[in-house]
């Protein structure tokens, strides 16, 4: 504090004498010259007196230095203003900075960020695109400047430009200053655009060079999830009582982090990065890039939504039928003598999330920008996600019972359809997992998948995956192997090139091998069984999915296990079939009993005690509906049975 207050003392006392007149009155430029360093040294002074003298100093800098050839006294100037809340002078400042100073990136930078300001507070687009163009400006004044393309990369990624914003994001990673900022931003553009490996390496890189605070919001996803806990009040020590959470809040007590908190489920485990871990901490670098701004570090409410929910479809600026007042007291309820009756102007922001079936509303009390949790007798209407609307939407995680909300997915332009069709069959001596996969798309690898009822790991595979059979447009794979009884969860992921990929997942349940009459599942195929065969093998290849379209028979096929064989070395069996009409209501339930609309019955003989079956049914009386296929085989000679079954959909 004493080196500080020296150096200040020293430029009082100059600037005291140059008034006294012992500098030549003929020299104006170096009376502005002592008036700007006195000035820069009072900047970050919070005492009124000292902005209210830092503000006579630069305007008399001004006057006398009109050109700003003793320092750039229109930036400080607009710092002045800016700290003070006064975005509207700061602007006019920087504006004045930028032509007296155009080769100083921080005064377009600065001019940049009061329209970035001025849209988050009133969603103007204009101010948005406004703030693009100045940045980009400032990228061509200075193009190897981080801070610009740092500034740049958030915004484009709003105005849904992500080839630019990858591009900014790349610039600002190779730019100077070093900064661990844009290792974020490399590593949050690297997920969107679907390099999922090169982001995890850049998260991993950047986190221990963050400060704390941030830092700890990355590690620590339970208290964005509604997983992690906060100790009690009463457990605070003397140096926790003024602990706050990430967001600014009100003190509730110190997170409990643990790693048990913060563990998140990975939805696809074909690939060793953990996607959802990726998108938290890619919407924790979105948020953090966007809302928090130099000139008023912290974040608020808005960011925590933009963490736990993600971007909204449509944010409303004081929407009808919402208060813009609020009162100190709000459990007052016009009673006088409970509090007091002042009210005070506010403006709202109602995030709309139509897919959630939710509407968040934030109040920004102080009219500067912060927005905060509206403080009500009742919460506001459906600011939870809606269960029914979860239950409509199989590829979205709800973490702490909807507290926040992520999706299992990649995003729809990058994201591959991926058909599995997972079956049992027997093998050897052991049941067989069998599982098929079809996606569209050319130089595709698919990825397998098993884990037992436990969740562990019992086998992994991947392949390159083949032309399709039935359609040359798709691709597809399959996966065998034989594993002792029980339930085992299979996931196929397949990728591309270019960033593309998808995933599909079943459970197959596999029983004992037993020395009686047995079926395999039943497996829709695509096409006829002329095609399926070649030579002695069987090639598969499933529907991919249940619709059945056309008109064409349905090949289905399946395989009988174990049948006997009599006197003269011959197994005799029959086997009917029959489809049945379902009549389900909207949530799938039988409402009443099937209808059967189909049914034949063949006979066949033949050496072997496996049967490799197909199996042709029409399709063309057939309407628009939910069917069950049920499949009955009858050993002739032991004169035992068994019965398998399918469903399909006919759009």
């Amino acid at each position: 504090m004493r080196r500080r207050l020296l150096p200040l003392a020293a430029l009082l006392l100059a600037f005291a004498a140059a008034r006294a007149g012992a500098a030549p009155a003929s020299d104006p430029l170096e009376r502005a010259r002592l008036l700007h360093r006195v000035a820069a040294e009072l900047l970050d002074d919070p005492a009124i007196e000292s902005r209210q003298r830092c503000l006579r100093d630069l305007e008399d800098a001004i006057a006398l230095d009109p050109e700003g050839r003793a320092g750039n006294h229109w930036l400080l100037m607009a710092r002045l203003r800016e700290s003070g809340g006064l975005d509207r002078e700061a602007r006019r400042c920087f504006r004045n900075a930028c032509v007296q100073r155009p080769d100083d990136p921080e005064t377009w930078l600065g001019l940049a960020r009061t329209y970035r300001r001025d849209w988050l507070r009133t969603l103007d687009g204009d101010a948005l695109r406004r703030s693009v163009a100045v940045l980009d400006t400032a990228s061509r004044v200075r193009p190897g400047s981080s801070a610009v393309w740092l500034a740049l990369c958030p915004l484009l990624y709003e105005l849904h430009d992500l080839p630019r914003a990858a591009e900014a994001a790349e610039r600002a990673l190779h730019g100077y200053p070093r900064v661990p900022e844009a290792v974020l931003a490399a590593a949050l553009m690297a997920w969107r655009t679907g390099a999922l490996e090169r982001s995890d390496s850049l998260f991993r890189a950047a986190l221990p060079r963050l400060a704390p605070d941030l830092r700890a919001m990355f590690e620590h996803p339970g208290r964005f999830t509604g997983s992690a806990p906060r100790r009690p009040p009463g457990l605070l020590t003397s140096t926790d009582d003024d602990a706050t959470d990430t967001l600014g809040t009100t003190p509730k007590g110190p997170w409990v982090d643990d790693p048990a908190h913060d563990a998140l489920p990975d939805p696809d485990p074909t690939t060793p990065e953990n996607e959802l871990l990726l998108e938290y901490r890619a919407r924790v670098a979105h948020a953090y890039l966007l809302f928090n701004d130099p000139s008023r570090p912290g974040l608020d409410a808005r960011a925590e939504t933009y963490i736990r929910y993600g971007p909204p479809a449509k944010v409303l600026l004081n929407p009808p039928g919402v208060s813009l007042v609020f009162k100190p007291n709000p459990n007052a309820g016009g009673n006088p003598h409970s509090g007091s009756m002042s009210e005070y102007p506010l403006d709202a922001q109602l995030w709309i999330y139509p897919d959630l079936g939710m509407n968040i509303l934030l109040n920004d009390r102080t009219l500067t920008g912060h927005y905060s949790t509206p403080a009500l007798r009742e919460p506001w209407p459906n600011s939870t996600p809606s269960p029914a609307a979860l239950a409509k939407r199989g590829d979205l995680l709800a973490t702490g019972g909807g507290f926040a909300v992520f999706p299992t997915l990649p995003p729809t332009a990058q994201r591959l359809d991926v058909t599995g069709t997972f079956a049992a069959f027997e093998g050897a001596s052991q049941a067989r997992l069998s599982a098929f996969a079809q996606a569209a798309g050319d130089s595709l690898e698919a990825r397998w998948v098993v884990t037992d009822a436990r969740g562990r790991v019992v086998a992994r595979d991947r392949h390159a995956m083949g032309r399709s059979v039935c359609d040359p447009a798709l691709r597809a794979d399959a996966f065998a192997l034989d594993l002792p009884p029980g339930r085992y969860d299979v996931t196929v992921s397949a990728r591309d090139g270019h960033g593309r990929r998808g995933l599909d997942r079943g459970a197959v349940t596999l029983g004992r091998v037993v020395d009686a009459l047995a079926m395999s599942d039943l497996v829709l195929c695509c096409g006829e069984p002329a095609l399926l065969v070649d030579r002695d093998a069987i090639r598969l290849e499933p529907l991919g999915g249940t619709t059945v379209r056309g008109g064409a028979p349905l090949t289905v096929y399946f395989e009988i296990y174990h049948l006997a064989a009599g006197a003269d070395g011959l197994s005799r069996y029959t086997f009917d079939y029959r489809v049945e009409r379902l009549a389900l209501d909207d949530k799938g339930r039988p409402v009443a009993a099937p209808t059967t609309t189909t049914w034949a019955s063949r006979e066949e003989v033949f050496r072997g005690r496996v049967r490799r079956q197909f199996l042709s049914v029409p399709m063309a009386t057939l309407g628009a509906g939910r069917y069950r296929l049920g499949v009955t085989v009858h050993d002739t000679i032991a004169g035992t049975s068994e019965a398998g079954a399918v469903e399909f959909v006919r759009p």
